[in-house]
């Protein structure tokens, strides 16, 4: 009797009512399934979340997909994403706040899965993580009780950022602006533009040779050769230059391995290889602004035949010639095809030297020999006596 008169009710949104016919089927099934009832307010939003998300479905398909074609095993699965995808989108959509890390983000890939048997996101899971992550980025002081630090839902309805608010900030300003997308123009018109192709025949012999030196005469260059060819050159790396960031990761690299390779079990053929190399540098140099596709190309060339390291190419591209004493922390790329690791000769042992004889032993002189006393004759002692 108390629940039935103290209770708020709040009428859910029915979407498949409001959809009338011609709805896309796909995003109903999406929709049913996002798991939204713990966020704060629920479900008073669902109207407003629903109709930001809705029509622009697809391009949220697109980005899924273009950062789970970096599946572990460089298949081009675009099925499911794993914790380094997730890692390599919310670094590039800029989402990452001073307030509210990483560390905290993954909490919110956790949740997103919904107590699944897995740990990588379905497309569903995808988007509820985008909206826990929309909210708890302009919230990140919810459920802490600002005078103690402890947990407890102490702030005030006024002070918490509404989540369709929150939320149109997070596609509008970060996701639809900076994500990787699979549905843009064919990436070969990049290979054609003037400059790119021009940068790219300069250096077609050189790239050929590598091939041959890194693929070791097999049909095709495999993809655990190719990452183990970048990791040689050190190219995965997450870097600042001159303010600029510089960031290439073993599933970026995946996912251009995937999208150039026409059969990713034979692997990469000659004419396949300029197109993942193009791919990875537009990735690798995307937040350096000043440079160009066709001098991205050519920095990342340099950077895997160990010409120049990521400093280098970006002092060179800014205008500003060669650096200064390199600031980054890390060896320069070695020159050549990856080489076995040489052991060291081990240096032969020292001989040990003999311990010093032990000082001689003094012996103790004899002791003094003693005389003994004479004894007095009897003659002598009877005379003294009578005296």
């Amino acid at each position: 009797m108390i629940t039935k008169h103290t209770y708020v009710h709040a009428e859910r949104f029915d979407a498949a009512a409001a959809a009338g016919d011609g709805t896309d089927e796909d995003w109903l099934e999406t929709w049913d399934e996002l798991q939204l009832h713990t966020i704060y307010n629920f479900p008073l939003w669902e109207k407003a979340v629903h109709d930001l998300l809705k029509p622009n479905f697809a391009h949220l398909k697109s980005i899924f997909r273009a950062y789970a074609a970096g599946a572990a095993g460089g298949d081009g699965d675009t099925g499911t994403m794993d914790m380094d995808e997730f890692h390599d989108f919310c670094i590039e959509a800029d989402l990452i706040t001073k307030e509210y890390g990483f560390e905290v983000m993954q909490a919110q890939f956790t949740k997103a899965l919904d107590g699944g048997d897995d740990s990588v996101l379905e497309m569903h899971e995808f988007v509820t993580m985008i909206i826990r992550v929309a909210f708890h980025r302009a919230n990140p002081r919810y459920g802490i009780n600002v005078s103690t630090g402890t947990s407890g839902k102490t702030q005030v309805d006024a002070e918490h950022v509404p989540l369709p608010d929150a939320l149109e900030n997070v596609l509008e300003a970060h996701i639809f602006p900076h994500c990787r997308r699979d549905d843009g123009a064919p990436f070969a018109e990049t290979l054609l533009l003037p400059d790119v192709s021009a940068e790219i025949a300069s250096k077609r012999r050189a790239l050929d040779d590598w091939y041959e030196a890194i693929s070791e005469g097999r049909p095709g260059l495999e993809l655990k050769q190719w990452l183990d060819a970048c990791a040689e050159k050190l190219l995965f790396s997450d870097l600042r230059v001159l303010e600029h960031r510089c960031r290439f990761t073993e599933p970026q690299a995946k996912v251009a391995f995937a999208a150039s390779a026409a059969q990713k079990d034979l692997g990469l053929q000659p004419d396949e290889l300029v197109e993942c190399v193009a791919r990875c540098a537009v990735d690798k140099y995307r937040g350096v602004e000043p440079m160009s596709k066709s001098q991205a190309v050519d920095g990342f060339l340099r950077n895997l035949f160990g010409e120049a390291d990521e400093e280098e190419v970006i002092y060179q591209a800014c205008g500003f010639g060669a650096p200064p004493d390199s600031k980054l922390k890390r060896k320069k790329p070695s020159s050549g095809p990856p080489k076995a690791k040489k052991e060291k000769a081990k240096p032969p042992p020292k001989k040990k030297e003999a311990p010093p004889p032990p000082p001689p032993v003094e012996e103790e002189p004899p002791p003094p020999e003693v005389e003994p006393i004479p004894e007095e004759a009897d003659g002598e002692g009877e005379q003294a006596n009578d005296e």
